[in-house]
């Protein structure tokens, strides 16, 4: 097993979402949301009036729904959505921190897509 410093943050694309290793690492998460999640919103967050350069579309707590999930990761996760201007597409995040503004779940996330595609250049 990986030892990650206390408070680090792990960054995924949606390929690698297993709830499982997640909460092994006791550590802070946001991953891009794989399609086939299931979930039930619990709470939707207010957005704020200036996201900056993420358009913020949705902000939620959820619960996981599919057994398997919930059993591997019983705790409300939070779920937002962003506009990425650059690509035109949305952009789904599914974190577990619950008091970060979504602000900062959409940056964190955009960093670790700065690595993504510096291993994919030729």
């Amino acid at each position: 097993m990986i030892n990650f410093p206390k408070n680090s943050v792990i960054t995924a694309n949606r390929a690698y979402l297993d709830f499982e290793p997640l909460k092994r690492y006791d550590r802070y998460f946001v991953v891009r949301f794989k399609d086939d999640i299931k979930y039930i919103d619990t709470k939707e967050n207010p957005l704020p009036e200036d996201s900056g350069q993420h358009i913020l579309l949705k902000d939620e707590q959820i619960e996981l729904t599919n057994k398997q999930s919930r059993e591997k990761y019983p705790n409300e996760h939070r779920s937002i959505a962003v506009y990425d201007r650059q690509n035109n597409q949305t952009i789904i995040l599914i974190g577990d921190n619950l008091s970060w503004t979504a602000s900062t779940i959409a940056k964190l996330y955009k960093q670790n897509w700065g690595v993504e595609i510096s291993f994919s250049k030729p």
